[in-house]
């Protein structure tokens, strides 16, 4: 343990000034982690929206494909989807849920999508889908926060 020092500037704050201080140190983390929320959602909402937006405008015609995608529209979700729980650290269950939504429903081979016109229209459904659930949602949580401020 270090040894008390009369200068420390601690030793002159009264019960009220620390208070005040504590309190100031709460709200500036709590304010820190709503922002982090909020942009966790918004990375996973864009990351489902371009593939919805991707997959419905994917069409083969005679002359081949017009507007292909990457198989990063996968990649780049399925890399969301891994880091997603340790980057939840307000512990949210929606996004939680949202995930294991996503993960159930999206990760699909984009060969599959190439193969089978079903399986990419379904898939760019669900991902329209839950694109929509989260816009409201996103949309709730940031009246939440506002009428918080």
């Amino acid at each position: 343990m270090p040894l008390p020092d009369a200068d420390d500037f601690r030793v002159g704050l009264g019960d009220e000034e620390r208070d005040r201080i504590k309190r100031q140190i709460t709200a500036s983390v709590e304010a820190s982690l709503t922002v982090a929320s909020r942009e966790l959602w918004q990375r996973m909402y864009e990351a489902v929206s371009h593939m919805a937006e991707h997959l419905s405008a994917y069409k083969t015609t005679e002359e081949g494909v017009e507007h292909p995608f990457r198989g990063s529209i996968v990649t780049n979700l399925v890399k969301l989807v891994e880091v997603m729980p340790r980057l939840n650290v307000t512990g949210d269950p929606e996004l939680n849920c949202l995930t294991d939504q996503v993960r159930a429903s999206l990760l699909v081979d984009p060969a599959e999508w190439r193969k089978s016109e079903s399986v990419r229209t379904e898939t760019a459904m669900k991902a329209a889908r839950i694109a929509q659930q989260m816009s409201a949602y996103m949309a709730g949580y940031q009246l939440a926060v506002d009428a918080s401020s």
